[in-house]
């Protein structure tokens, strides 16, 4: 019987754009690495925009659409000059999430399986015959039925999981299996498990002392008065300097960690730091900022089951442990770091968990890791704050005029030495108008929208 899969229909759209995309299109590329992440197709319309495909053989889930926006936005960074569209193709699509295809500009392609093999038998021939005999010589070869024979158990993420306690679940179900990691045909494994060691063994030490360098702190900043505890004289006291860390993926699919003061690019007097090391490298030398990086973390995709990938090991299942211990051995190593220094975290690794969420009575429930991706955490607050500005109106039930209007208003005052609450009377002016709202959620939309990313909207209240 023929299996109808998702490289079937990547096939046939590659050969044939137009034909599944309702517009005259070509391709670009197919399957190519930006940024440690790999779009299904890259094509450009004759307007020269260019459309990133996303195609699921199934409903698509958050962690596909997520993957999409992160698509979009390094590629607007390769070419800031054409207009970017991300266009979702899939059977079906789940309800709950096109709001959020709204929200984000993102176009969507629903074609049932019936309607995608009809015009793929018309517009594609050579591919249908090419996916059918490949299905009855694979029949034909198949001498018994294949199995997985080396079904690793899934780590559980649902409570506070540290680097130890994810090596830990590893190798015990290497014991388990009665195989060690050399066993196992896909060498990454052995690569990524042996830097993480290595950071532990040895590098965790030698990332630290680039940036213990107390001769390079600016002492005018890092020095301060306090009190000493026991009387009220103001003691000279050591705060921690400030550093911006930051985890990026490689062009070559590595993980790289490097750091930079905190400010110092605005000048000396706004930074703790008078000079580092700087982010140059020399020859084939790593970056002089880098504190240690994993290697080919890139191919780590948990979640992803592909038969034609499967060799009697359930990958998606090993990867989804490992984005364990790489997630745990990163947040680690914040947390030694944060012993010496304030850090600023610029990107961070965010894992998609499957299973229930938390709740009163089941705290800790079982959930597995079956996506990630490094995201940058400034951008994403953005992302947040304007998708709750768009929705102000739906969330609160007024709109974000009226709210401005009435703090405009209550904010007035003819008496200086007596100013007004005006958290009090916003409240009541909207309570009067049959609002249902407290002044604690008054004052927590007051301080929301003065420390929004965008000045059009810490503007709006003045």
């Amino acid at each position: 019987m023929w299996t109808f899969s998702e490289k079937f229909m990547e096939d046939c759209i590659h050969a044939n754009p137009t034909a599944f995309l309702d517009e005259k299109v070509e391709i670009v590329a197919r399957q190519q690495r930006i940024g440690g992440f790999i779009p299904d197709l890259i094509v450009r319309n004759h307007k020269h925009e260019i459309l990133i495909v996303e195609i699921q053989q199934r409903a698509l889930d958050h962690y596909h659409l997520y993957k999409s926006l992160e698509y979009r936005d390094l590629i607007r960074q390769q070419d800031a000059t054409s207009t970017i569209r991300i266009v979702l193709f899939c059977e079906t699509m789940d309800v709950r999430f096109r709001l959020l295809l709204k929200t984000h500009s993102i176009e969507l392609i629903e074609m049932d399986r019936k309607r995608f093999v009809a015009i793929a038998v018309v517009k594609t021939p050579e591919i249908v015959q090419e996916h059918l005999s490949r299905e009855i010589e694979s029949l034909v070869e198949k001498q018994e039925p294949e199995e997985i024979v080396l079904e690793f158990h899934p780590l559980n993420w649902g409570g506070q999981t540290s680097p130890s306690s994810v090596l830990a679940h590893l190798y015990k179900e290497f014991g388990r299996l009665n195989i060690d990691i050399h066993d196992i045909r896909r060498d990454y494994y052995r690569q990524i498990c042996w830097d993480i060691c290595n950071l532990f063994d040895e590098n965790l030490e030698r990332a630290l002392e680039k940036i213990w360098l107390p001769r390079a702190w600016n002492y005018d900043r890092v020095l301060v008065k306090g009190n000493d505890g026991y009387s009220s004289t103001a003691q000279t006291q050591l705060r921690k300097p400030r550093i911006s860390i930051s985890p990026y993926i490689t062009q070559k699919g590595n993980l790289s960690v490097t750091w930079s003061p905190t400010n110092y690019y605005l000048g000396e007097s706004e930074s703790d730091w008078k000079w580092w090391p700087g982010d140059g490298s020399v020859g084939w030398s790593r970056p002089e900022n880098e504190l240690f990086f994993i290697r080919e973390v890139s191919h780590l995709n948990p979640g992803i089951h592909l038969s034609e990938w499967d060799d009697r090991v359930n990958y998606h299942v090993l990867d989804g442990i490992f984005i364990g211990l790489l997630k745990a051995s990163l947040q680690h190593f914040f947390d030694v770091c944060r012993v010496f220094f304030e850090i600023e975290i610029v990107n961070d690794i965010e894992v998609d968990l499957s299973g229930p969420e938390a709740k009163s009575g089941n705290m800790f429930p079982e959930r597995y890791i079956v996506g990630w991706r490094i995201y940058n955490l400034e951008e994403r607050k953005r992302r947040n704050e304007n998708e709750w500005f768009a929705s102000f109106e739906k969330n609160y039930g007024f709109s974000i005029d009226l709210f401005s209007k009435s703090y405009r208003v209550a904010s007035f005052c003819l008496n200086r030495e007596r100013p007004p609450d005006v958290i009090k009377k916003v409240t009541n002016e909207l309570k009067k108008r049959g609002h249902k709202i407290t002044e604690g959620q008054v004052r927590s939309i007051v301080e929301r929208m003065n420390k929004h990313p965008e000045e059009r909207v810490r503007t709006i209240l003045k």
